[in-house]
């Protein structure tokens, strides 16, 4: 099975189309947004994750660039919504919500796929994996 940052990698453009749907659905202050304003800095925000999920080897100096890297892209992101009055932070981390949620879908999928390939079409996720996908932290 892949790495969770290869298949991240992999379905950047897939989580993007997939959350900006969603956003513009239930997001208020993204109605009548373009999509470019309000994808902004989230497909940098996703390949900085990548680089950071990668089991690459990298120096602790390194590690910390990375992590300092996704944070100034999230923070990147929260400026751009923060120049439409409309929107307000619970609006923006509602979007993260949303992300979190299509990155899991996509993760689930992806894992529906392998194991039916395996174990037959009517194979499905494991309990395991569907309450920590319930219970994650942001």
């Amino acid at each position: 099975m892949e790495p969770a940052s290869e298949l991240l990698d992999r379905n950047i453009d897939e989580i993007m189309m997939r959350w900006e749907a969603r956003a513009f659905n239930e997001v208020p202050a993204a109605v009548g947004q373009t999509s470019l304003f309000l994808r902004n800095a989230l497909p940098k925000f996703l390949k900085s994750l990548v680089t950071l999920l990668s089991k690459k080897q990298r120096a602790s100096a390194q590690i910390d660039f990375d992590a300092a890297e996704l944070y100034r892209q999230s923070k990147e992101h929260g400026r751009g919504c923060a120049g439409v009055p409309a929107y307000i932070m619970s609006q923006v981390i509602f979007e993260y919500h949303i992300l979190r949620d299509v990155i899991l879908q996509v993760m689930e999928n992806f894992a529906v796929h392998v194991l039916s390939s395996v174990n037959g079409p009517n194979c499905a996720p494991s309990p395991r994996f569907t309450l920590i996908k319930n219970k994650a932290p942001f």
